[in-house]
């Protein structure tokens, strides 16, 4: 689908070239009149690759409304813009890929566009893109440059910075296709017997693309793989300790019952042994009393 259905009109029917969507902008160099209107003209059409919001507005751009990178006056303030951020951020999690294709020079661009500090996965992208330039050359032996984005020049509020920022896509690329950048005279405007080489080439080159991020991926899904077998596996040696646990525990109870049934059995013959030193004392209690029987009658008798 097209994103800049406006301005890919009026480049059919107005101005060949022309790059921007046709939203009302503003005024030229934002001069107005003392009535209020522009001085000069109205301007139209905002850069739909300078309102991204990565790094939006500080290099690469115009702050004139009539300017070709013109990025609008706040990040997304553009339908056609908002409405691929609107539909690709829930997506985030599935996204792998994120191209753009422009041209011209023959180059294949890494990120970033807005500074020459190097990503945390330049590597990666180095080997990506190197598998993509060599796709590319086998078709027709043309040859595409591997650059980054911000050596081309730097710019800011570009889409596949924003992927690569904001959704955390790794692989994030454009293609320029041809001619290359010595073809001045030619320019945008690429002669006819070129358009079929130049897919050709350059599907070849995508292929390649996604070979090498299907290769990461697979990767990233062994290692996964392998980190949840090594959990199962201690899940299982966990839950054996437990069951282990488990068993000793029992055994602990049933230790602890007899000991309670021991200690039962030690309170029984305990007060068993009690009531038997009742007895003892009573009959020791009686025998004492017929002792005394026994004095008093021996008194009795002596008296006699």
């Amino acid at each position: 689908p097209c994103i800049n259905p406006d301005g890919y009109e009026y480049s059919h029917e107005k101005e060949r070239l022309w790059r921007k969507n046709r939203t009302p902008s503003g005024c030229k160099k934002n001069k107005r009149n003392w009535f209020g209107g522009c001085f000069t003209k109205m301007c139209h059409g905002v850069d739909g690759n300078r309102n991204w919001s990565a790094d939006w507005g500080r290099v690469g751009v115009s702050a004139d409304p009539c300017s070709e990178v013109y990025p609008g006056t706040a990040p997304f303030d553009q339908k056609n813009t908002k409405l691929v951020k609107d539909y690709l951020e829930p997506q985030k999690d599935k996204l792998k890929l994120f191209i753009t294709i422009h041209s011209y020079s023959q180059l294949f661009l890494t990120p970033l566009g807005y500074t020459t500090d190097l990503p945390k996965n330049h590597e990666h992208h180095i080997k990506v893109g190197t598998a993509v330039v060599e796709a590319i050359a086998k078709r027709h032996g043309v040859v595409y440059q591997l650059m980054r984005a911000a050596e081309l020049y730097p710019a800011s509020g570009d889409s596949p910075d924003w992927a690569h920022d904001v959704l955390n896509v790794t692989d994030s690329y454009t293609f320029e296709l041809r001619p290359d950048w010595d073809s001045w005279r030619v320019g945008f405007e690429l002669p006819e017997e070129q358009i079929l080489p130049t897919a050709e080439e350059n599907v070849d080159g995508l292929l390649a693309l996604i070979a090498n991020i299907k290769h990461e991926v697979e990767e990233e899904s062994e290692e996964s793989n392998e980190e949840s077998e090594d959990s199962n596996e201690e899940s299982e040696d966990s839950n054996e300790e437990s069951e282990d646990s488990n068993e000793e525990s029992e055994d602990s109870n049933e230790e602890s019952e007899d000991s309670s049934d021991e200690s039962e059995d030690s309170n029984e013959e305990s007060e068993e042994s009690n009531e038997e030193s009742d007895d003892s004392n009573e009959k020791s209690e009686d025998s004492n009393e017929e002792s005394e029987d026994s004095n008093e009658e021996s008194d009795t008798d002596g008296e006699n």
